[in-house]
């Protein structure tokens, strides 16, 4: 006897759903990728830029300074990527700048 409110893991048409399965993850696995490349693609031309040279904006994303020449890479990462994990990985960036700024690079 099934328990109330449980799904079946099989079913009679020979693993349709296994495989159904199998390609979600594989789909959720290429879009993590792609995630993870606009990330590193808009942190790459950040570091790039420079704290120091102007022509850092905010007018792309409330309260997340943009370099103009990264606008287009961060409206990449942020349409890539689920405002979640957009706001998860900017705030671990700016920790680590932070502590790189007591301790020195590297640390």
């Amino acid at each position: 006897r099934r328990a109330r409110g449980a799904a079946m893991l099989w079913s009679n048409d020979g693993g349709a759903d296994v495989e159904d399965a199998k390609r979600d993850v594989g789909v959720l696995k290429e879009d993590r990728e792609k995630c993870y490349a606009a990330r590193d693609a808009y942190y790459k031309c950040a570091d790039a830029a420079g704290s120091g040279t102007p022509g850092w904006t905010s007018q792309v994303s409330p309260g997340q300074l943009i370099h103009k020449k990264c606008a287009k890479k961060r409206a990449e990462y942020e349409k890539l990527c689920k405002g979640s994990w957009v706001k998860h990985f900017d705030k671990l960036r700016d920790k680590h700048i932070r502590l790189e700024e007591i301790t020195g690079p590297g640390r």
